[in-house]
């Protein structure tokens, strides 16, 4: 293989776009060309593959769920563009692209991780034979694995009994280019009735394990202090009916704003005076990094791999996970001073295109594929 150009697979266990693993794998992969390296995407038939053509990748669909037609649709690929490196994200795509990369004797097979494994619905430790199977592929069968923090990085070694010299961080990032909103900020602010008020602002999957719940039990104890206040949660998920419920059963309909799924999230990250992120249970979160990106001060939960990024008193507040009053708390502090709001958003912008910038974790994965399949560690 000449170093000056490598044919890289990447395999992404995904059918729709939006999410932290689907960003990543796309501004990876364009990354990747724009070094001049060969780069296929192979992914499960949805929207995400016109998404990912649009953007001018090589987008191959897959029903990675299928495994057995996968192995084979992936194996004659990688004999039929002599693959090099196979990486693969997300479960669905790690458990027939591994196996078709070792079947295949491709030089370098590693796997990214993006959260945290075996965790139910709300983050707690879970076990049972399918994922005990998959725990097993991951310490005996790819060359390598990626872990985007520190934290993933400990779950692994511990739990999942990696060898630590498989296991290599390459911190999560985001694509700087993108955080700029398309709308104007009076438009949006119009829609979520937010003239004249504080907005207090989270993005994500409306999942039970992200912890808005505990948001909304906060907001009940924040608006009897202020009451030009608007929360706004930007996204949707499964979750979502019973959040909408619980708003209103406690009457703070006036006081919240569900915008659904949106194509672009930093319409509403402009309007956003603080960002909450209440998750239970986190790897390295790209709406945390990308609301810092945009100078938003950040009220998370210290979980997994959050204060990796998030500076407690500099960047933002820290708090404990499944904790209204902490939130509550945090929230108001932030409020009442505009002063310490601005001079976090500062540091925390500046933190985020200093170390998180995709250009930077680019950089690193190209490094990492170079040096590892020259020097990678026997299968077993």
């Amino acid at each position: 293989m000449g170093e000056d150009k490598m044919r890289i697979l990447q395999v992404l266990g995904s059918k729709s776009p939006g999410g932290g693993s689907q960003e990543h794998t796309r501004f990876l992969s364009l990354g990747l060309c724009e070094k001049g390296h060969e780069v296929i995407v192979v992914t499960r038939p949805g929207k995400i593959v016109d998404w990912l053509r649009s953007e001018g990748l090589e987008t191959i669909p897959v029903e990675l769920r299928d495994r057995r037609r996968a192995i084979q649709a992936l194996s004659s690929l990688i004999q039929d563009r002599r693959i090099e490196i196979v990486h693969t994200h997300n479960r669905d795509a790690d458990i027939p692209g591994i196996i078709s990369g070792v079947k295949m004797k491709v030089p370098l097979v590693v796997a990214t991780i993006h959260a945290f494994l075996n965790r139910d619905k709300l983050g707690n430790p879970k076990m049972n034979f399918p994922l005990w199977k998959y725990n097993q592929l991951l310490r005996r069968r790819p060359h390598y694995i990626i872990a985007l923090s520190e934290a993933l990085k400990r779950q692994l070694l511990e739990e999942i009994r990696i060898p630590q010299e498989k296991v290599k961080v390459i911190l999560n990032a985001v694509d700087l280019s993108r955080l700029k909103p398309l709308r104007h900020r009076e438009d949006v602010i119009r829609e979520v009735k937010g003239k004249g008020k504080l907005i207090v602002g989270g993005v994500g999957s409306l999942i039970r394990l992200k912890g808005y719940q505990y948001l909304i039990e906060s907001a009940s104890e924040i608006v009897k202090k202020i009451r030009n206040i608007m929360f706004i949660l930007v996204g949707d998920g499964n979750y979502r009916k019973e959040l909408e419920k619980l708003v209103e059963d406690k009457g703070l309909n006036r006081y919240f704003y569900f915008t659904g799924k949106v194509s672009h999230v930093t319409d509403y990250l402009q309007i956003m005076d603080i960002f909450v992120h209440p998750s239970l249970s986190e790897g390295l979160p790209r709406a945390v990094m990308e609301a810092m990106g945009m100078g938003i001060p950040v009220v998370a939960t210290k979980v997994g791999g959050i204060p990796e990024v998030v500076v407690e008193d500099v960047t933002g507040i820290l708090v404990s996970p499944a904790s209204p009053r902490g939130l509550s708390k945090a929230i108001l502090e932030l409020l009442s001073s505009p002063e310490k709001r601005k001079r976090m958003g500062e540091e925390g912008r500046k933190r985020i295109y200093k170390n998180f910038n995709s250009q930077r974790m680019v950089d690193e994965t190209e490094e990492f594929y170079l040096t590892a399949i020259n020097d990678k560690i026997p299968d077993g």
